[in-house]
């Protein structure tokens, strides 16, 4: 196997996480934010949010991997019960010459 053939999504981490645990504790977050009583903001690098975001959709956590994350981007999402508003992925507007995924 080539280095370039290698995949956070699809070849174990040695002495890390596998991508259902994360997604596991994406579910997590999850619950803990549809509880909060009010707005709530994560911070967490590209991989993990990527699995959040698919969680949050009720797909499986590897289906992350489909999802362009930026560096330095600004991602939303909303409750029904909450604010309003459209989500946003991959926003890059506040930085300079990346423009938000549709």
């Amino acid at each position: 196997m080539e280095i370039t053939e290698w995949s956070v999504w699809t070849h174990p981490i040695v002495g890390g996480e596998t991508v259902e645990v994360v997604g596991d504790r994406a579910d997590s977050v999850i619950a803990r934010v549809a509880h909060a009583a009010g707005d709530v903001v994560l911070f967490a690098h590209g991989h993990f949010l990527r699995i959040l975001a698919v969680r949050w959709l009720c797909l499986p956590a590897d289906d992350g991997r489909h999802l362009a994350l930026n560096t330095a981007t600004v991602s939303t999402a909303r409750l029904r019960t909450r604010a309003s508003g459209d989500p946003t992925w991959n926003d890059g507007r506040h930085l300079r010459g990346i423009e938000a995924t549709p």
